[in-house]
């Protein structure tokens, strides 16, 4: 009896522990499943946060990407406005050894021309020459053309033509071959004006054609004259 007595106490004390113990349980048994949601949401927005840091990196670098190409454009643009060609420096060359027929033509007519008409074109040609050559030649040597140290066959023939000849016919044969002279070096210019990149060869071939252009006004002007056919204008 006493035994059986001891066994329900036993049984009574442990009902009532596991009463105790039931809301402890549960509120333990919520708070674990609360925090996975919270983890979650941790990694949630973790994730979302790298994952914008990722899209703005990825604008930065194609903002990047673009700002690049517009420079390397510019660059490029900038390079092909200040291009020399094989016709700039073959032009170029030619400006100079023209410079330097015109010069030693019109001192071979200083010495033999008879008409001061003729003398008076020849000094002008002398100045504005030397002066054309001096704009010229730093802008050539710039691009790698270097001066003509002599003149070309052509102007070669022309001075040996002249060299024979005196006086009246000296006059006439000197301004036709001015004449024709500059009428194809005005062309040239005119071309070139047009069709140059470099500012600085192109400034200075703008400012040569007009004086290139009255040199052939003024050598048909002493033509007429020595031809009988209207007088010269002044000089």
């Amino acid at each position: 009896m006493a035994t059986t007595r001891m066994s329900k106490a036993a049984i009574g004390l442990a009902a009532s522990l596991l009463l105790c113990a039931a809301p402890v349980l549960a509120q333990s048994s919520m708070g674990g499943s609360q925090s996975t949601p919270a983890g979650s949401r941790s990694n949630g927005s973790t994730g979302a946060a790298s994952s914008g840091q990722m899209s703005r990196s990825s604008a930065g670098t194609m903002n990047g990407a673009s700002q690049n190409g517009s420079m390397q454009a510019d660059s490029s643009m900038a390079g092909d406005s200040g291009k020399v060609t094989a016709g700039d420096k073959h032009f170029m060359q030619e400006a100079m050894e023209g410079d330097m027929a015109e010069i030693q033509l019109a001192q071979l007519a200083q010495q033999k021309a008879s008409s001061d008409k003729v003398k008076q074109f020849a000094q002008r040609m002398i100045d504005d020459h030397t002066k054309l050559d001096a704009q010229i030649k730093p802008i050539a040597q710039q691009f790698g053309v270097e001066a003509p140290t002599e003149l070309s066959a052509k102007h070669k023939a022309v001075e040996s033509k002249l060299q024979g000849l005196s006086g009246e016919q000296f006059d006439r044969e000197y301004i036709r071959d001015m004449v024709a002279d500059h009428r194809e070096d005005h062309q040239a210019f005119v071309r070139e004006e047009s069709s140059a990149k470099d500012p600085t060869l192109k400034n200075a071939v703008t400012e040569a054609a007009p004086i290139i252009g009255d040199h052939l006004r003024m050598a048909q002007d002493v033509e007429k004259s020595l031809n009988g056919k209207g007088a010269a204008s002044s000089m």
